[in-house]
């Protein structure tokens, strides 16, 4: 519903439980446009329902970078925290350059933020990783995320849920590139891990 009625030049999400730095999104833009990127990532951190907390910086040092869409996409396929993961929330994107924005698969309830991620990394030419860490995640107790704590139902729907929006990924992708090599892998890895779990 927000993407239908955003109408500025940058986008960028929010969950309503977290937070994010006062200077993150000036910081952010005001780098978009010296470098030019299409989108830019950072990092954040994640804090425990007990209040630890661990720091997922997008790249180490001190200086930013510009990459290809093609470099970021096999390391944010393979596993959930590389290269900024597919999260919409740490991320803003130009919309004078990508154009207008995806909309989310509304028949996923989890892992659509990493298709939907794909889709806009496919509309750009270059991504601006930045070494800050803005953007503090708070873990829930029980969320969509945790579910499969909740009962096997609900662990095999959320298993096949993944396994949907990973063919959905591996569609749009170039057959055999290195992205979609991971997204393979990362979708082999959920099947032998339902086998193991026996769900």
């Amino acid at each position: 519903a927000g993407i239908r009625v955003a109408s500025g030049r940058f986008l960028t999400m929010m969950d309503a439980d977290d937070s994010i730095a006062p200077e993150a999104f000036e910081t952010a833009i005001r780098r978009l446009l010296q470098t030019g990127a299409d989108a830019c990532v950072f990092g954040w951190e994640s804090v425990s329902v007990k209040g630890q907390r661990k720091a997922f910086p997008v790249l180490r040092g001190q200086k930013a970078a510009l990459e290809k869409p093609t470099r970021i996409l096999p390391a944010m396929l393979i596993g959930d925290r590389l290269r900024g993961g597919g999260y919409p929330w740490n991320k803003v994107w130009d919309l004078y350059k990508t154009g207008s924005p995806e909309l989310f698969d509304e028949d996923l309830y989890s892992y659509e933020d990493k298709l939907w991620c794909v889709r806009m990394y496919q509309k750009c030419r270059a991504v601006l990783l930045l070494p800050e860490t803005f953007y503090t995640y708070y873990q829930a107790e029980i969320s969509l995320s945790k579910v499969e704590k909740y009962g096997m139902g609900a662990a095999v729907a959320k298993r096949k849920n993944a396994l949907v929006a990973y063919d959905r990924i591996m569609e749009i992708l170039p057959e055999k590139s290195a992205a979609w090599r991971a997204a393979e892998m990362f979708r082999t890895k959920t099947v032998m891990m339902g086998i193991v779990k026996r769900n």
